[in-house]
């Protein structure tokens, strides 16, 4: 097998004392790896870092969700046909092809940066052509999350560094309003959230924190179900 040693500056490795240390860039390197070939797979392309600059200050830098990790959660929460997943920031559309791959039938992302929105119908597209045996509806919608309607079938949440965590909260209000339109189990996704997230989200009135899933050198996944009898 290749070692690993091949792929970092000597530079690099002479200042990398700590095996601790090391052993990230190993995972890191193996990860942007496993990433490029996720992609290759499924016809897209999601690993290119992309500014962007005509959203700022909420929105930050185009960064995407692990495929390993999304591979872990969609293992261990798998889908009914019944489930209906929505990507809050979806990207260039990883989540929303992965969901796909996994199982799931009803997909939808919000993504409010018009040029990254394209990038992810041309993504589905591409993957849908790939893979048309799969008969899952895949849709993204390019508008700000605050104007976005929760519907009543929609059931799986799914939210990525970075934005601010007050649109979050905002979000999570829709999704209770609409709890009260139609009784449902309703499940949230944060993917690696920050310390600081963790600590509002705990205070949240109805949201119950029920698992934390993790890679080999940190948190993935937290998962949060809301409870309706707390707050309605």
């Amino acid at each position: 097998s290749v070692s690993i040693r091949g792929y970092v500056p000597r530079i690099l490795r002479n200042n990398l004392k700590n095996e601790g240390t090391m052993n990230q860039w190993k995972h890191t390197i193996w990860q942007c790896v496993y990433d490029q070939c996720m992609d290759h797979k499924y016809g897209i392309e999601t690993c290119k870092p992309e500014e962007l600059t005509e959203n700022k200050p909420i929105y930050y830098r185009y960064g995407a969700t692990g495929y390993a990790a999304l591979k872990q959660l969609f293992c261990t929460y798998t889908f009914h046909d019944s489930d209906f997943i929505v990507d809050v920031g979806c990207g260039k559309g990883r989540v929303l092809v992965s969901a796909a791959a996994h199982g799931c039938k009803n997909i939808v992302g919000i993504e409010v940066n018009q040029r990254i929105a394209r990038i992810a119908n041309e993504n589905i597209k591409n993957f849908q052509k790939k893979y048309s045996h799969l008969k899952a509806s895949i849709k993204v919608s390019p508008i700000d999350s605050n104007e976005f309607q929760v519907q009543p079938k929609m059931n799986r949440f799914i939210f990525n560094n970075p934005c601010y965590i007050k649109l979050i909260l905002n979000f999570i209000d829709k999704i209770k309003v609409s709890i009260n339109q139609m009784s449902r189990e309703v499940m949230l996704y944060f993917y690696n959230p920050a310390d600081s997230w963790l600590q509002m989200l705990d205070t949240v009135k109805g949201l119950e924190r029920i698992d934390m899933l993790h890679t080999r050198h940190d948190k993935s996944f937290v998962i949060y179900k809301i409870i309706e009898e707390r707050w309605v």
